[in-house]
């Protein structure tokens, strides 16, 4: 049986396209994935850009749950699709937030994605929590007010026991400047984590930099 992939990577790119597409909405999971696999592999390496069929199938994989729709949202993050859009969207607002879910909405953001992520912040399970603060970093934001809730919600990160979840919600302080959190930042220069304290830094740096010349002669004096 002859290989999308190895096509994709040989350069043939009409007859790659073409079984790739085939293999893609073939109910064996294994040639899905291949087919799937393969318009990645266009998208990244030659260009390729989805047409309506594509982005059908890119939409009904998706919806599946388990490798087949990973694979869909890596096809469409390669192939510059933003079919998947009105279903992330979906997903995020009903708290059905996933890894791949989430990467998507980093690489290929909008308001619409930014604001439904913000809707369903609260339901974001704990094991994504840093994947999604830095994934609000990408994230458009329409005015200030809107600026200032990204802010605020990583504020309320950087007390989380889970070193990442710390650093990411720092790197979204800095992201956003969010000024109410320089005594949260200068507090956590004494953090256990050394990643931690370098992300603490950058975010006062961006913050308030008279506060973090202050929070540094404290820390020289004991």
């Amino acid at each position: 049986m002859r290989d999308p992939v190895a096509l994709a990577w040989s350069g043939r790119i009409p007859e790659a396209r073409a079984l790739a597409v085939e293999q893609a909405e073939s109910a064996d999971p294994l040639l899905a994935g291949q087919g799937l696999e393969a318009l990645g592999v266009l998208g990244r390496e030659h260009g390729v850009r989805a047409d309506e069929r594509i982005e059908r199938l890119l939409i009904d994989r998706a919806r599946e749950e388990g490798p087949l729709a990973r694979r869909a949202f890596e096809a469409a993050m390669e192939l510059d699709s933003r079919a998947l859009e009105p279903l992330v969207t979906e997903l995020f607002r009903r708290g059905r937030s996933r890894w791949e879910v989430l990467r998507y909405a980093g690489e290929l953001p909008s308001y619409g994605i930014a604001r439904a992520l913000a809707e369903g912040w609260g339901s974001i399970p704990g094991d994504l929590r840093d994947e999604a603060l830095l994934t609000s970093c990408a994230m458009p934001a329409a005015n200030p007010a809107e600026c200032d809730d990204w802010g605020a919600k990583a504020l309320l990160a950087t007390s989380d026991p889970r070193e990442s979840v710390r650093v990411a919600a720092f790197t979204a302080l800095r992201v956003w400047a969010y000024v109410p959190a320089g005594e949260a930042c200068a507090a956590a220069m004494m953090d256990e984590s050394p990643a931690v304290r370098r992300e603490v830094e950058r975010a006062l740096a961006e913050i308030d930099a008279d506060r973090l010349a202050k929070a540094r002669e404290q820390l020289a004096r004991r």
